[in-house]
């Protein structure tokens, strides 16, 4: 059995765009197949210390700083924008960490 999948949502609180993204995130999850997961949500002043315990962070805002975890963006998550290709990378990107763990 695989290691689950930790997904880590940040948001500028940490409550309303990341449930929002996660939500999103979970419906790709389904799309794509992978079911052994876990997301968190947090604030994006806490992103970077919570980021070392997950395998991915989405963010629904720009994140200039550095850190080691992989790391995208979701923001057309929350504008509507672009979201089907979005929704397509998310999935690619979730596959390839969830087979690198096989």
């Amino acid at each position: 059995m695989t290691e689950k999948l930790n997904i880590l949502v940040a948001c500028g609180s940490g409550v309303a765009t990341s449930t929002i993204a996660a939500d999103d995130i979970k419906d790709v999850c389904r799309k794509y197949g992978i079911t052994n997961y876990a997301i968190s949500k947090c604030s994006m002043t806490e992103m970077p210390s919570m980021s070392q315990n997950y395998d991915i962070v989405f963010t629904t805002n720009n994140y200039r700083g550095k850190i080691d975890t992989p790391l995208m963006s979701v923001t057309g998550f929350i504008t509507g924008i672009n979201t089907a290709e979005l929704r397509q990378k998310v999935g690619e990107k979730l596959l390839s960490l969830t087979k690198e763990r096989e």
